[in-house]
């Protein structure tokens, strides 16, 4: 039994079959082959703004470094939406949107049209929080591992309490920093081979991790 579909008879050429390695071309003449250029080039001129705002909030890059490429960045991106837009009525949103791009960050820096704003007072307090933090443990273990010597212990404690000092945003009467003061003080008037006694270095510990969890209190 032979059964017979509409076409089967058709015999297929060598024009007619598609070839899967053939080039397929975007344009069909230099003006259009122009458009996808200029596409080609916002795309990555996005792309790049995006790892710029990622590798600026990892710290990866200084914010001088960043300020200067991310201008330059902004004035390309300005130019190269110009030569697009007649395209994209939406703008740089329908330009994303078509292309399928995950760049909120680039978004967000090419609609304020300016650089992140770099506020380096705040960069240092983040720097020095780290480091009180930093202090505030090295010097609880130094005790907790029966470190009693007054030159072991005192430049850790004037370090730590400079850093304190240095931080703008906290208050001169802050309870935690008293309690670093008081045991500066203390270790001041005794002799660099002086050693605590146990019941001043169970205090000490019991002062300074109250002064640590006051701090961190006050971070938040």
């Amino acid at each position: 039994m032979s059964m017979t579909f509409e076409g089967s008879s058709k015999q297929e050429t060598g024009s007619d079959k598609v070839k899967l390695d053939q080039e397929v071309k975007l344009y069909q003449n230099s003006r259009e082959r122009e458009e996808y250029d200029n596409r080609a080039n916002l795309f990555s001129i996005i792309q790049t703004i995006q790892a710029l705002e990622l590798a600026y909030i990892k710290d990866a890059v200084s914010p001088k470094d960043y300020h200067q490429a991310c201008l330059k960045l902004l004035e390309q991106s300005k130019a190269a939406l110009s030569l697009v837009k007649h395209s994209f009525a939406g703008g740089i949103d329908e330009f994303v949107k078509r292309y399928h791009i995950e760049c909120h960050a680039a978004l967000q820096r090419i609609k304020d049209g300016k650089p992140l704003a770099i506020h380096e007072e705040n960069r240092n307090e983040s720097r020095l929080i780290a480091d009180v933090v930093s202090m505030f443990l090295t010097l609880l273990d130094r005790l907790r591992l029966d470190i009693m010597a007054n030159d072991q212990l005192q430049p850790d404690v004037k370090d730590l309490l400079d850093a304190m000092d240095k931080m703008r945003s906290l208050p001169k009467d802050f309870e935690g920093r008293k309690a670093v003061q008081q045991w500066l003080d203390i270790l001041k008037d005794m002799a660099a081979s002086d050693e605590l006694t146990p019941d001043q270095a169970r205090q000490m510990v019991f002062d300074v991790e109250g002064a640590y969890n006051d701090f961190n209190k006050f971070l938040g």
